[in-house]
C-alpha cells in the first residue's frame, strides 16, 4: 500500500514538473526582421527606459502558424509567440513562430 502511494506521489510530481508543449520560450513584439532571423521585443508596460532585445535565427524548418502563415507576411509590430527549436551559445534558432492578432 505505501508502495503504491509513493509510485502515485513520485508520478504526480513528476508530471506537475512536466512543461507543456504549447508553451513558449519568447513572446513579445517584432521590432526587427533580418534575412535569416527576427528581433524581438518583449510586450511593455512603459515607453521609456531600457529593456531586453532578443535575435532569433530562422532556419528552412522553422513554421510559422496564426494569423500569418509566411515569412514575407511578417510586419514590424506583429505579436509573436516563439518556441526554440536548439539553443545554442550564440544563436537561438526557432522552431515554431505564433502570430496573434
Amino acid at each position: 500500500m505505501i508502495n503504491r502511494l509513493i509510485i502515485t506521489l513520485t508520478l504526480v510530481i513528476f508530471l506537475i514538473g512536466c512543461p507543456a508543449n504549447n508553451s513558449s520560450d519568447y513572446e513579445g513584439f517584432i521590432e526587427e526582421i533580418k534575412e535569416n532571423s527576427i528581433v524581438i521585443v518583449p510586450p511593455m508596460t512603459e515607453r521609456e527606459g531600457d529593456y531586453p532585445v532578443y535575435e532569433i535565427f530562422l532556419s528552412e524548418n522553422t513554421e510559422i502558424d496564426g494569423a500569418k502563415d509566411k515569412l514575407s507576411d511578417l510586419e514590424r509590430g506583429d505579436k509573436v509567440k516563439i518556441r526554440i527549436e536548439k539553443a545554442g551559445a550564440n544563436k537561438e534558432v526557432a522552431e515554431k513562430i505564433l502570430v496573434e492578432n
